[in-house]
């Protein structure tokens, strides 16, 4: 069976210089990858790439078995809403406040279950708030909300642990933990940070500014 996340011999070029070569990794429904490396090492570029954001130069890509496309992916799911996706600025609209966000993303969930996933990710209070009125931390929280009530068979994070304090970090740590073990989703985060990293991924990948590994 095809794995939900799929990467063959993956090469990236940018402004004619490379930046990724000969990536190949693999996830499954129900598994924890994490991408990690220092910055510059091309994190972001990876999931930029699987996500359609960028053009690969050679080597294949799928996405529950079809191929991305080109283009920036504005929302927290596409291909139907199976495919979730978090950058490192969370994509929110600022006409609407943090709970139509969610509530916008989530696929005809209730409002009190959505209100209950922001009082899970303690961010309940700002629900009235619209995302240029709170911080960084609470938007990519919201952001995760929206993904977390999605529940889409893939699941695409640039970070998700950034500007978060510990006992934030391990919330999001639960999530993910909640989206793969209870859910079947496929999780495939970039991570830079890596304090909590040995409580959560199935699986580790490790990329440096030269090569890539594989752990």
């Amino acid at each position: 069976m095809q794995s939900a996340v799929e990467v063959v011999h993956l090469s990236v070029r940018l402004g004619g210089r490379p930046i990724l070569r000969n990536i190949s990794l693999s996830v499954d429904r129900g598994q924890i990858m994490y991408v990690t490396g220092p910055s510059g090492a091309g994190k972001s570029v990876l999931l930029g790439t699987i996500t359609g954001i960028y053009k690969p130069c050679d080597g294949r890509i799928s996405l529950l078995g079809r191929p991305p496309g080109h283009g920036v992916m504005a929302r927290p799911g596409f291909l139907g809403g199976r495919v979730g996706v978090m950058f490192q600025e969370p994509v929110l609209l600022d006409s609407l406040t943090i709970l139509e966000n969610v509530l916008l993303w989530s696929k005809g969930k209730s409002q009190e279950s959505v209100e209950q996933i922001l009082d899970r990710l303690t961010i309940r209070n700002y629900s009235c708030f619209v995302p240029s009125e709170v911080s960084g931390s609470v938007r990519r929280l919201a952001a995760l909300a929206g993904i977390w009530a999605l529940a889409p068979q893939v699941v695409i994070l640039d970070e998700p642990h950034t500007g978060l304090d510990r006992v934030h970090a391990r919330l999001v740590d639960d999530v993910l933990q909640d989206l793969a073990y209870q859910k079947n989703t496929a999780v495939l985060a970039a991570v830079h940070n890596t304090v909590s990293i040995k409580s959560v991924p199935d699986a580790v990948v490790s990329l440096t500014a030269a090569n890539f590994e594989s752990d």
